[in-house]
């Protein structure tokens, strides 16, 4: 079994890859959950809720977000009523939101809840939220912080440039503890894929959940830097991004940095880490899985 710490849409694109060369069986993903959020009665999930439509194939994979095909006549109809909603939402997607919160005022954990999605949806993977806690996170571009939703909206527009966060500070009523499942996949795990993608609105949060980086230690991990932000390292971003470097050499056997990055990072192997085509994914896929089989244990 190989486990992935999601770093969202990249690493949607790394896991269709490696479907081509494992059985979904053999696949476990632990998401993020402090991108989450209350919405028209709805509890919104984005990095989880995008795994369970790419692996049960409904995924729309031309935004790698959302379900292929998926109507939004009830967003438009409240938008109509002059009650737009925040974000727009499939009417099957919003169907799986409300599902999710009632399952919540019932007392069902996230972990059950995503556990009877995968049953439902006929997905033989294994998802796995990072905790049970309720998290969120204030991702802090220049002197605004914004939700991870909403710095990943505005990445999307081009309102902010990708990988412009500063830093990310985790918001928990008490201590996220990491989910007991996402510890034992760590650790029963050939080994483990952290990314790629952007570390602000996913990975991070997930490595802040207590046990979670100890459990890492005890692994075989290839950890994916997200790209370099521009003009590194005479920007503000460098700071945290040489931070999630230092955080990635506690527990990861080997870094990657893409090929054509400029400045190089020691200690790291550079590939070809680009996703997007099926060929491009496929390609990476087939890298992580040859260097992550020839990873020794006496390397650390």
């Amino acid at each position: 079994m190989i486990t992935i710490i999601s770093g969202g849409k990249y690493s949607l694109r790394l896991i269709s890859g490696l479907r081509s060369f494992l059985n979904d069986d053999e696949i476990t993903v632990i998401s993020d959950t402090s991108d989450s959020f209350t919405m028209s009665g709805g509890i919104v999930s984005h990095n989880i809720d995008n795994l369970l439509f790419l692996f049960s194939g409904i995924l729309n994979t031309n935004t790698w977000a959302g379900i292929a095909g998926d109507t939004y006549s009830t967003d438009k109809f409240l938008e109509r009523m002059n009650h737009p909603e925040y974000y727009e939402t499939g009417d099957r997607e919003r169907g799986l939101q409300i599902a999710r919160a009632e399952m919540i005022r019932s007392g069902l954990k996230i972990t059950e809840i995503t556990r009877e999605f995968c049953s439902d949806l006929g997905i033989t993977a294994t998802i796995i939220p990072a905790t049970e806690r309720r998290i969120s996170a204030a991702v802090k571009v220049g002197e605004v912080s914004y939700s991870p939703a909403e710095y990943r909206d505005l990445v999307n527009t081009g309102e902010l440039k990708p990988l412009s966060a500063e830093s990310v500070m985790i918001l928990s009523a008490g201590i996220p503890y990491a989910a007991q499942k996402a510890i034992n996949a760590i650790i029963s795990s050939e080994f483990v894929i952290i990314g790629p993608g952007d570390y602000a609105t996913s990975v991070l949060p997930v490595l802040a959940c207590r046990g979670m980086v100890t459990a890492l230690k005890s692994a075989k991990v290839i950890s994916l830097l997200p790209r370099m932000p521009d003009k590194y390292p005479e920007c503000r971003e460098a700071v945290m991004y040489d931070r999630t470097v230092a955080l990635c050499r506690r527990f990861s056997d080997i870094i990657i940095q893409d090929i054509k990055e400029e400045t190089e990072i020691s200690g790291t192997m550079k590939i070809h880490a680009n996703t997007g085509t099926k060929g491009k994914n496929e390609s990476l896929a087939w890298d992580i899985m040859s260097i992550g089989r020839g990873i020794g244990r006496n390397l650390r």
